[in-house]
């Protein structure tokens, strides 16, 4: 692979002040991040159980979104199953600018914003995937300023030239650069394996929880939500 230099001037980091010297110590947004996504999760589970779709079951809308929200789970699993191929066992010690990560800085992200979009669609609706959207656009670009600023301070002109060349977040329209051999940490990618699935797993149950309010009163149903 060819090389890149490019001259970019040194970000300022100032604001970032648990970055620490060597920028190895995860900021409080970055550390939130886990947590708030756990919590938007449990979110949307109890929006799930106490609201009903305004959409009737068997319907082409309704079907439509269901089969429009498993077909995006895949994509977000299979997406995140070729990161971990790249990234798992490595992180931060070394920069990695092979597979998914020469088309895109945090594919990581993208994926779990697509597997997001998904479950929320095995709702029925489109408020709840409406309201997945906006809080990836909202908390995960603060995620990923406060990422880069470390990986920077890590990195340093390696990371710098490689941001000039890989877009943050939109994949580049491109075929993705793949060494011949590559050393998979195999402990470390099985766990992320199974992790990967419950964007399908999750899917299916708020789609069940949909089909639960429409054929049956075994849930409790406080209003309706297109």
């Amino acid at each position: 692979m060819s090389e890149f230099k490019v001259a970019v001037p040194i970000p300022n980091h100032s604001d970032w002040p648990a970055l620490g010297a060597s920028g190895r110590q995860k900021t409080a947004v970055e550390r939130a991040r886990i947590g708030l996504t756990w919590l938007c999760v449990t979110g949307l589970t109890v929006s799930c159980l106490v609201t009903g779709s305004h959409w009737q079951a068997a319907g082409f809308t309704s079907g439509t979104m269901f089969v429009v929200g498993i077909c995006l789970a895949l994509i977000a699993c299979a997406g995140r199953i070729w990161c971990s191929l790249f990234i798992d066992g490595f992180k931060t010690q070394q920069l990695i600018s092979w597979g998914p990560y020469s088309i895109c800085r945090n594919p990581l992200y993208l994926f779990s914003a697509i597997g997001a979009i998904g479950v929320a669609l095995g709702s029925c609706t489109f408020a709840l995937p409406v309201v997945a959207m906006i809080f990836f656009a909202i908390y995960y670009p603060l995620v990923i300023r406060a990422e880069e600023a470390r990986l920077t301070l890590i990195h340093g002109e390696q990371f710098r030239e490689y941001c000039q060349r890989v877009p943050a977040f939109f994949p580049a329209f491109r075929l993705p650069e793949t060494p011949e051999t590559y050393e998979v940490r195999t402990r470390v990618f099985v766990k992320s394996l199974l992790e990967a699935t419950w964007f399908v797993w999750a899917t299916i149950l708020v789609h069940l929880l949909y089909e639960l309010h429409q054929r049956t009163s075994l849930l409790p149903e406080w209003f309706r939500i297109y």
